[in-house]
């Protein structure tokens, strides 16, 4: 009967979780660049999974993000960039270190560098990209290759649009502030530049929507509510039965 216990009881667990991550998609249905979760479900086997153990409920492996493409919308904002196809973009935090993204919402600082709202700064091949002081009119290739028109009205190159992709993008942690971080599980980087090795193509003046979509998660939420009641009954029958089978001992 124990068993009837842990399995109701990890059951609701296991739902829980799902509802959190569920939760989490819909708050970023309007995050340029999102890309939803998702948790992923095994058998929980008793007796430390050796051979003949019995099946003792489920149990959450992990949760991992969907390498789903969103949408292209227009903005018609010069900095805003959008890739269509696999890569990320590759981003320098203000401490040196490496971050990634699919939302492309960038703003020139004073020193020329095109920051994310996170104050990231987008990776060309051999740095972060810089505009030369007083340059306007930025033109970027679906190669990625960036273009400026400086003050005289010449035009001049300022590099190139750095893209990664990893062995498993959807092993891929938030950092919280809207980027994304290589774990050990998403495997090595490989750079390239867009179009290049199988990487997506950039799209000047849009931005990516968001992977999450709205039915989708409305019906997971609901499939999980009644997993999470159906469950929630199972514990209480067992338990029920556990209280008549210690009354007849009495």
């Amino acid at each position: 009967m124990d068993f009837a216990l842990y399995a109701a009881a990890s059951g609701m667990a296991a739902q829980q979780r799902s509802l959190e991550v569920t939760a989490q998609n819909l708050s970023n249905l309007a995050t340029p660049g999102y890309r939803p979760l998702r948790v992923e479900f095994a058998d929980a086997l008793g007796r430390a999974g050796a051979p003949g153990a019995i099946a003792m409920g489920v149990g959450s492996t992990g949760v991992r993000r969907l390498v789903t493409q969103g949408g292209l919308h227009p903005t018609d904002d010069p900095f805003d960039l959008a890739l269509d196809g696999p890569g990320l973009f590759r981003l320098q935090r203000p401490d040196g270190s490496a971050v990634y993204a699919r939302a492309g919402h960038f703003h020139p600082d004073p020193s020329g560098r095109l920051l994310d709202a996170a104050g990231n700064a987008l990776l060309g091949e051999t740095g972060p990209l810089l505009l030369p002081p007083g340059s306007q009119g930025l033109h970027v290739a679906a190669d990625g290759s960036a273009v400026v028109t400086l003050a005289n009205g010449s035009e001049a190159a300022v590099g190139r649009v750095s893209l990664a992709e990893f062995t498993d993008p959807g092993a891929l942690i938030s950092d919280g502030g809207g980027g994304l971080v290589a774990g050990a599980a998403a495997g090595p980087e490989r750079t390239g530049t867009p179009g290049s090795s199988g990487l997506g193509r950039v799209h000047q003046g849009f931005l990516e929507d968001s992977g999450a979509d709205m039915m989708r998660e409305m019906t997971n939420m609901l499939q999980a509510q009644r997993l999470y009641e159906l469950n929630s009954r199972a514990l209480q029958a067992a338990d029920e039965v556990w209280q008549m089978a210690n009354n007849l001992r009495r």
